[in-house]
Formats: structure tokens, sequence, C-alpha cells
């Protein structure tokens, strides 16, 4: 006779997670990455799983070099981050902000340039330095 043991895994996620085929999506912004730990069950038929918790890191930006930014500087990703608590997949339904349009996610060249300044502490030198090698960039791959 087969014993069912419970063991837990933890899957970090930036994105989405797919799973057989279905997928999890957050609508948190770009800056955040969640970690999942996930309660697995098998069985005798078939493996279960439930989502058991959710940590978020919230990351900091920083300005970048990627020149497929349409206009204005690039942003990117920091290493420095902050964690939140740990929250049940519940919990986190319950409170979280509705999804966000797609055109919504996208930033204009201004907001991009008012966030690294005013959030983030960027001067605006810094900022067209980074607006202008990306210029350079582009047109040296013309």
């Amino acid at each position: 006779s087969s014993t069912n043991r419970q063991s837990s895994t933890t899957i970090e996620k930036e994105c989405t997670i797919r799973t057989n085929g279905s997928s999890l999506s957050s609508s948190s912004s770009s800056c955040e990455a969640q970690r999942i730990e996930l309660e697995l069950t098998p069985s005798s038929k078939s493996r279960a799983f439930r989502f058991t918790t959710i940590e978020i890191r919230k990351y900091d930006r920083t300005l970048g070099d990627n020149p497929a930014v349409s206009n204005g500087p690039p942003i990117q990703l920091d290493w420095t981050y902050s964690v939140l608590p740990v929250v049940t997949v519940d919990e986190y339904e319950t409170n979280r902000l509705p999804r966000r349009p797609k055109r919504h996610l996208s930033l204009s060249p201004i907001t991009r340039r008012n966030s690294m300044h005013y959030h983030f502490g960027y001067s605006h030198d810094d900022i067209d330095k980074a607006a202008e090698a990306v210029k350079k960039i582009k047109k040296q791959r013309e």
C-alpha cells in the first residue's frame, strides 16, 4: 500500500507561471516578482497541487541601455529589492488591484523621465545621457 505524502516546493515567478497548459498571471507592475509556494499531494491516479502562499519582491529601477526603446531613456530592473510580507493566495486575490489594460502597461517617454528623476533620484543630465547613448546605438545599427 502506498501512503500519501505532502511536500512543499517553491517557484520563483516574474510574470507568468505555466503548469500543464494553464497559467497564473500577475496583475502587478513589471517591477514585482513573486515567489509562490506549492503544496504537492501525489495520489495513486494523478498528481494534484495547490498554491499556498505568495511572496512579492518590489524591484527598484535603473537607467538601462536597451536600444529597443522607442524614444527617451530606457529603464531596466535594478538588483535591489524590498520584500513584502508573505500572504496566502486567497488574501492576495482578495486585495489585489484589477488587471491593467494593455495600453496602460507601457510608459511614455515623459513618464519614464519623470519616474527616473522624481522616484529614483536620477539627474536630468544622467537621463539625457542615457537617451543620447541609445540614439547613438540606433544610428550605428542603421
